[in-house]
């Protein structure tokens, strides 16, 4: 059996060294390739820096005679127009020969041409008898190109053994030719300059039809590289055809060519030739340094990795059991955040029908039970809310979402919430602002509710007597006026923390004390949501605290402001931004209204009927998507409420049905989507799907009011006709305890009926809302009194 292992081990270690020589002959070739594209692109940028050149000085000669062309072509057009005489066009031609051959061109035959049917020649040559210039090829070219100026192929001067090439123009009658020919002599000298100083190996200029009008090799002048004759001018012949400009390799009889293309003016191309091959000989030194050297690190490297293969096994095996905790972590967070969906769709029912019970019964013993009812369903949710936000932070899925907002609002908010909770418990709340904080601040006022919540009700929970005080003040940024650093502080009496146990309180599901604390309710989520929220937002909670004598939690968050308005009283300050606000209807009447709610779940349908039976409302409910279907093609409503989550259709693929049918009479209605879903990103997903907006669930009574009242046509919308109802609720807004007790005194029980159970509803929620201790006692008296 031992002998089977050290086999195997032996046959790995050999697999492994095996795999190392190949990774470094890979690395070898590498960098092989890495200098052999170095020195490629040197050579490159060579080859195109000569023919650059070449071309500037080609085109920088041609340019000279091509202007003589141009002025010719135009002086004569003009005098041909305007009937000048045969012998002043051949005057012209004489002086222009002379300007040119003395400062201009010295290699030039003269300025010559056929005009209005007769042979013309500035330098004074007399053609021999039968010479038809008509079918003399520069004649013949320039007809062919239009108006435009051409280069005529190369011809050898019988006089003077040079090279010539004529260029020419056709005037604009169409029918005369003026053209200068051009010794090739200043070309042929750049080129065979650039190959003797060793700028390239070879270079050759060839027209649009593949003619050699200059070499650095003269023999091959006149030769056409379409021809194949020339191995070099052979392989370029395919890109020049093409006309573009570009670089390929050859290698011909062992030398390594790069070859360069640069097209010029009127279809000439200059092909310029580098010879590389001491270039890349030059790379070969290195490359057997390099081969050597990979030779030696690779069996160095085989041995170290031999040596290491207890550890990389056990390096493995850690990466698994850490993939597997990965696993099981994404698992749970999946697991919590389903559990958090489903639960919220009976909470909906419960939450629902107790706030019936609330509206509309009267007998103080049954509304102490649904307050009971409506404190732990409100617990619950707030649980549920914590592992769907802890589920969304593990998810990387948790959003700030800044707004504008009152600050005054947001501490009363705060105080009310936390005031009764600290009185049942026989602790003194204690509140301080600085007054001269900035009224309206800009940053995410539901994340910053839910972290000073989180703080302060563990403050209550875990300090059983004295005081819990909550501080806000703010430190003004330097160079930022337009910011502040908001400063929020709990401090509390309580237990306090160990110093040991200050990184657990951070843990999440798990809390400090334990023992000590067991009776305490929680989830052990709180402290690591609002830690991590405020990292989200660039903060961070500071912790001081002393065992058994208390703790304080504090942070400095950024927010920017929108109104340096100081907050003042904040009580005062709140309740007068209510008052000068619109008032809200919370109670309204639509009898003409009429909507659709489709939800597979019966409760959800009846909480939703009771929630909006006292508008007066006409409602038709559906189980499922198709039966919605149907009745949206059966009557028109002014909105559909449709459910997301559903068997069969789900109320995306239901709407997306009504909207597609363009008969459908109510393929425009707005869209409400019913949903369990609070994950993040919800409101964008709906509202691409094709809906208006969307509720949660449980669904709030007062957003739901609102969405009523934003959907439905205002025609519809009828305000309550009980002038006793409006008269209490406009002496409760008023905080008119006096003019209260006068309208209870003063109305009858029979017409009180009407309204009373939802007045009292109302009242008791504007109590705690106001904190108006002497309303509630008056509100008493008249229950009394009305039985």
């Amino acid at each position: 059996m031992d002998t089977y292992r050290e086999k195997r081990s032996a046959i790995k270690r050999t697999i492994l060294s095996v795999i190392m020589i190949v990774i470094f002959v890979c690395i070898i070739f590498v960098y092989y390739m890495m200098l052999y594209n170095q020195t490629r692109d040197s050579i490159i940028s060579k080859g195109r820096i000569n023919a650059i050149e070449s071309a500037d000085q080609i085109e920088q000669r041609m340019s000279q005679s091509l202007d003589v062309i141009k002025l010719a072509a135009y002086t004569l057009d003009n005098m041909i127009r305007d009937n000048r005489s045969q012998e002043e066009i051949l005057d012209y031609l004489n002086t222009e020969t002379a300007a040119v051959g003395e400062s201009l061109i010295a290699d030039t035959t003269g300025v010559y041409g056929y005009i209005r049917g007769e042979y013309m020649d500035g330098s004074g040559w007399v053609p021999d008898e039968g010479y038809d210039p008509t079918i003399r090829p520069w004649y013949v070219e320039a007809r062919n190109g239009k108006g435009k100026i051409v280069i005529v192929d190369p011809y050898v001067d019988l006089d003077t053994g040079d090279v010539m090439i004529a260029l020419s123009q056709m005037l604009s009658d169409n029918q005369s030719v003026v053209g200068i020919d051009l010794s090739m002599s200043d070309i042929q000298s750049i080129i065979e300059d650039h190959v003797g100083n060793g700028q390239s190996y070879s270079e050759f200029i060839v027209n649009r039809n593949g003619l050699i009008v200059a070499h650095s090799e003269i023999d091959k002048i006149g030769m056409n590289i379409f021809s194949g004759k020339d191995t070099v001018s052979a392989a370029a012949a395919d890109r020049i055809r093409a006309s573009e400009s570009g670089h390929f390799y050859l290698e011909i009889e062992n030398r390594d060519l790069m070859v360069y293309i640069m097209p010029l003016e009127y279809d000439w191309t200059c092909v310029s030739v580098i010879d590389a091959t001491d270039d890349f000989d030059r790379l070969r030194l290195p490359l057997l340094i390099t081969i050597m050297t990979a030779i030696i690190l690779a069996g160095a490297l085989a041995f170290f990795m031999i040596r290491s293969e207890k550890k990389s096994r056990e390096a493995r095996e850690s990466a698994l059991r850490s993939e597997r905790a990965l696993a099981a972590s994404e698992a749970k967070s999946s697991f919590l955040s389903n559990m958090s969906h489903e639960i919220r769709t009976p909470i909906n029912a419960i939450l629902g029908m107790n706030e019936m019970i609330l509206r509309e019964a009267g007998d103080e013993s049954v509304l102490a039970y649904s307050d009971n009812i409506k404190s732990a369903g409100n617990s619950l949710l707030s649980i549920i809310n914590d592992i769907l936000d802890f589920s969304k932070i593990e998810a990387g899925k948790m959003e700030i979402i800044p707004v504008d907002y009152e600050l005054s609002s947001v501490i009363n908010d705060l105080v009310n919430m936390i005031h009764d909770r600290a009185a049942n418990k026989g602790l003194e709340l204690e509140v301080s602002v600085d007054k001269d904080i900035p009224g309206t601040l800009h940053g995410d006022e539901v994340r910053i509710k839910q972290i000073i919540t989180n703080i302060l009700t563990n403050a209550v929970k875990y300090t059983e007597k004295g005081t819990v005080t909550f501080a806000v003040g703010y430190e003004q940024i330097p160079q930022e006026y337009d910011s502040i650093l908001l400063c929020v502080s709990v401090k509390d009496t309580g237990i306090g923390i160990r110093k040991e146990d200050i990184k657990k309180l951070f843990s999440k599901f798990q809390r400090i004390d334990e023992e000590r604390n067991r009776n305490v309710e929680g989830t052990g989520l709180g402290m690591n949501i609002t830690r991590s929220l405020l990292d989200l937002m660039g903060s961070a909670l500071e912790v001081e605290s002393e065992y058994g004598k208390g703790s304080m939690f504090s942070f400095k968050l950024k927010q920017n402001v929108v109104n340096r308005t100081p907050v003042g009283d904040y009580e005062s300050t709140y309740r007068e931004r209510l008052r000068k606000r619109p008032a809200y209807r919370e109670k309204f009447t639509a009898p003409d209204a009429r909507v659709l709610v489709v939800d597979d779940n019966e409760m959800n349908l009846v909480v939703f009927r009771s929630l909006i039976k006292q508008t007066l409302i006409s409602i038709d409910t559906a189980p499922d998507g198709d039966s919605g279907i149907a009745l949206t093609r059966e009557n028109h409503y002014d909105i559909l409420f449709l459910d997301h989550m559903m068997p069969g259709k789900d109320g995306i693929e239901t709407l997306n049905e009504i909207r597609k049918d363009h008969d459908n009479p109510n393929a425009l209605s707005p869209a409400i989507c019913l949903t369990a879903n609070a994950v993040s990103g919800a409101r964008e997903q709906y509202l691409s799907a094709g809906f208006d907006d969307y509720l949660t669930k449980p669904v709030d009574a007062a957003a739901l009011e609102e969405m009523l009242l934003s959907f439905i046509p205002k025609d519809k919308i009828e305000d309550p006709k009980n002038d006793v109802f409006e008269a209490i609720r406009q002496a409760a807004d008023d905080m008119d305890c006096t003019r209260l007790e006068e309208i209870f005194n003063n109305t009858d029980t029979d017409s009180f009926d009407e309204v009373k159970s939802q007045l009292f509803g109302d009242l008791r929620i504007m109590s705690e809302e106001y904190r108006y201790e002497d309303i509630t006692e008056r509100i008493s008296q008249s229950r009394r009194h009305l039985r």
